[in-house]
């Protein structure tokens, strides 16, 4: 590590966002830390994509200039404070990864939860549509078949001689 404490290296890039990661998702008896699921770089590779190719290295450098004592959650609630933006999209895209990392998948299933993953092949349950149930009411708008539709004759309208043409 540098003397500043700031990511520059591959590895210091890489340990910046697995504590970023950890000190957001620590994990605990059945639930992984946010780095062994793999999210810290899922979340890198989506800051980079969609906030900036630097943002990844930027989020590195401000926790790991914040992390010196090695305390990770104080270190995540100093970048909070600090630096607000750059850690809500982190910490958003880093909660969409962790979500849909297939280890932190089987420990919601293993609590019971019936929980279907991205892209969620199984959508949603619903009811089937039934007409009668989802008509509304009172009944509101009207239909017109296309075949039926007239043209209205404006040639008694009077126009404004300053109106546009």
């Amino acid at each position: 590590m540098k003397s500043d404490g700031l990511a520059g290296s591959p590895d210091e890039l890489a340990r910046g966002l697995a504590g970023f990661a950890d000190a957001i998702f620590p994990g605990d008896d059945l639930f992984p830390p946010a780095s062994t699921s793999g999210a810290h770089g899922v979340m890198a590779a989506r800051l980079a994509e969609r906030a900036g190719r630097d943002v990844p290295a930027r989020l590195a450098r401000a926790f790991l200039g914040r992390a010196k004592d090695g305390d990770l959650p104080a270190a995540a609630a100093r970048l909070q404070a600090e630096e607000p933006a750059l850690f809500e999209i982190a910490r958003t895209f880093l909660t969409f990864a962790y979500y849909e990392a297939p280890s932190v998948i089987a420990a919601i299933r293993a609590l019971g939860h019936v929980y279907n993953d991205a892209p969620q092949p199984d959508g949603y349950a619903l009811r089937p549509f039934d007409p009668v149930r989802e008509a509304p009411s009172p009944r509101r708008g009207g239909y017109v078949r296309t075949e039926d539709v007239v043209r209205v004759d404006l040639a008694g309208i009077a126009v404004s001689p300053d109106a546009a043409p």
